[in-house]
């Protein structure tokens, strides 16, 4: 059976997700407008700090991927035998995929919840509690969730119907019959 496929390049989804830079910089002019900018020279200013950044990152990217496959656990009928997480080298790009389809509200879950979690609620966090900290971190997760949020954008004009197989080595998914 031949089923439809939704997808896009990982290198068009890093490019199409740098156009979120310009709205997600409104959160910088909005945490500027309530609070005075921390000295950047404490936030990254030596080698130390800066390590520990990007290693808060890279584990926050690992934690992203682990967020999906949790999400996609709750939805599908085999649980852990059903989800894959690993890593693309050539894109240094970690991954989760769900070898089992799922319903199109499923699929917008798991692919939104990481962005919230790590994105969206940190943003907020640093907004409102006065941590530049939270806010910056929060902008690099919700970045980082691009890809994600692309395929959801994929997913618009999919019939309830469907269901959506997640695709297991390029950013989308396959549609499939909801009999599958």
């Amino acid at each position: 059976m031949k089923h439809e496929k939704k997808t896009i390049s990982i290198q068009k989804a890093n490019f199409i997700g740098l156009l979120f830079l310009p709205p997600l910089s409104c959160f910088l002019i909005l945490y500027h407008f309530f609070w005075e900018f921390p000295d950047l020279s404490l936030f990254l200013g030596t080698p130390l700090n800066l390590f520990v950044f990007v290693l808060i990152i890279f584990f926050s990217m690992l934690a992203h991927e682990l967020i999906h496959g949790l999400c996609f656990m709750l939805f599908v009928k085999e649980r852990f035998k059903s989800v894959k997480i690993g890593f693309i080298w050539k894109h240094l790009t970690p991954y989760a995929h769900c070898k089992e389809p799922l319903n199109k509200i499923h699929y917008r879950i798991s692919l939104l919840m990481p962005g919230i979690v790590l994105g969206a609620f940190p943003i907020f966090i640093g907004l409102f509690f006065n941590s530049f900290s939270f806010l910056v971190y929060g902008l690099f997760l919700t970045l980082a969730a691009g890809g994600d949020i692309i395929i959801f954008i994929l997913t618009f004009n999919i019939p309830v119907n469907k269901r959506l197989l997640d695709h297991p080595s390029e950013c989308g998914f396959f549609i499939v019959d909801k009999s599958i």
